[in-house]
């Protein structure tokens, strides 16, 4: 039996629902091609006459003047959107890593095969961390999706691309004894360092906080915004209060950390260079700035704070990120197994001896404080009756 033709073969609607409808053919050279076309009638008008050329063996003159939009031209398009947010250094980053690998290519004719090889090429040439190349493809897939919703391209071929594994769980918190040596070694720095072993703040959120974010009367300081885009607050401790108290009576600016610009804020970067100056001069290795934010939960985790409070204070949005700590609260843990250890039943005591007075006192004596006796004793005198054998 013959086979029925699709009316409808090389046509699809993206995004579907929205009516407008895309073609997608090879051309007499095998090049592969997709064009917008609009409604659904005109798209399959379009293809039957693109299939028409193919076997005329035209070369499309109509197609080639067309201006191809390239990946490059792309990421420049919606470069003020991205540089907007408050990822922009990393977004310029990883705009500039893309323009390099796939500049050149049309934006309709990058695959999902692309994106993957180059991926592999930074973890296995440039030794780059799985959770960076994530970034870095997330970023892509965003710009995609910003390119859809204006009808420059058709798919996003980063939506088929599973993001690597990522093994996060890496937890360095700063002891007892690097604590005593970095005090000293950071110098006019350490109140920083200290508001952010006390308060578990993100380094984002500490230096850019404004006068008004701290709240002295009730103890809170209040994020705006933060990482997941939502406000929050954190409790202040006497001592956390005490250091941004003083912090604010040190200038007049309505940062709470000014930069050299009493206009801006202090900056992240500089933060990182003089922790990580103060750390060589403590002899402390392998610690960052972020592990100040692990110390926090660390110490949280190790006092006993349950792991939903910690999740609470540190702003995290569920508690799979908290479980990390989980390790760190050994009395908690081992008050969980107890829980499944039988426990002796305790003797019960022999019945006191009243027939015997004597016998009575001595096992008093062994029963009762030196004050409970004596309240025993002047509670029986006032009832008339005495316990001479105990007294």
């Amino acid at each position: 039996m013959a086979k029925k033709n699709n009316p409808d073969r090389g046509l699809y609607e993206r995004p579907p629902g929205s009516g407008t409808w895309w073609i997608q053919y090879n051309d007499c050279e095998g090049n592969k091609k997709r064009e917008k076309v609009g409604t659904k009638v005109a798209a399959r008008q379009l293809y039957a006459k693109r299939q028409t050329e193919k076997l005329q063996k035209k070369k499309l003159p109509e197609l080639t003047q067309q201006k191809v939009l390239t990946v490059a031209a792309m990421i420049e398009k919606f470069r003020p959107e991205f540089e907007a947010r408050k990822s922009a250094r990393d977004n310029r980053r990883y705009a500039a890593y893309w323009t390099e690998a796939l500049g050149s290519v049309a934006a309709n004719e990058v695959r999902p095969s692309d994106i993957t090889a180059w991926r592999a090429r930074r973890q296995k040439d440039d030794k780059v961390a799985p959770a960076t190349v994530n970034r870095a493809v997330a970023f892509l897939k965003m710009v995609y999706n910003l390119a859809i919703k204006d009808d420059l391209v058709a798919a996003n071929p980063v939506a088929k691309v599973a993001q690597i594994r990522e093994n996060n769980e890496r937890v360095r918190y700063l002891t007892e004894e690097e604590e005593t040596a970095l005090r000293p070694a950071a110098g006019d720095f350490w109140p920083k360092i200290e508001v952010a072993l006390l308060s578990g703040l993100r380094q984002g959120e500490q230096f850019t906080l404004q006068r008004g974010d701290l709240d002295f009367r009730a103890r809170v300081i209040t994020i705006r915004q933060s990482k997941h885009g939502e406000k929050r607050t954190v409790p202040m401790s006497d001592r956390l209060a005490e250091l941004l108290a003083a912090q604010l009576a040190s200038h007049g600016s309505p940062w709470v950390y000014p930069g050299q610009d009493p206009g801006e804020h202090y900056r992240g970067r500089s933060a990182i260079g003089a922790l990580q100056t103060a750390l060589r001069r403590a002899g402390i290795q392998d610690f960052h700035w972020h592990d100040l934010r692990h110390s926090f939960c660390s110490r949280l985790a190790m006092a006993g704070v349950s792991l939903v409070t910690i999740a609470k204070l540190a702003g995290h949005k569920s508690t799979k990120v908290t479980e990390r700590y989980a390790h760190l609260s050994p009395e908690h843990n081992k008050a969980a197994m107890e829980l499944l250890a039988p426990r002796p039943k305790p003797a019960p005591e022999p019945p006191l001896p009243w027939g015997d007075p004597e016998a009575l006192a001595e096992v008093l004596r062994e029963r009762l404080t030196a004050a409970e006796l004596a309240h025993l004793v002047a509670a029986l005198g006032r009832r008339k009756r005495h316990l001479r054998a105990v007294e």
